[in-house]
């Protein structure tokens, strides 16, 4: 699996779901090589260091919301 792939599905088990990154992460890294695995972890402790401020700007950017199948992105 590619490296920012599981930080991006673990990243969605957080933020849609609720659960913590500490148990969402390690089922989705644990296959990764050692090296990827760091990157991983410091991927999505930085996304969610700036989730809040830049969700919370992005509709003053946006002309229009996202569709609920975007929100993902």
């Amino acid at each position: 699996m590619n490296t920012r792939a599981a930080c991006a599905r673990a990243l969605a088990l957080v933020i849609r779901d609720g659960r913590s990154l500490s148990s969402a992460l390690p089922e989705h890294i644990n296959k990764l090589p050692g090296q990827d695995q760091g990157l991983a972890q410091e991927l999505a402790y930085g996304v969610l260091r700036w989730f809040h401020r830049l969700n919370a700007l992005m509709p003053h950017f946006m002309q229009r919301p996202l569709k609920p199948a975007a929100a993902d992105i």
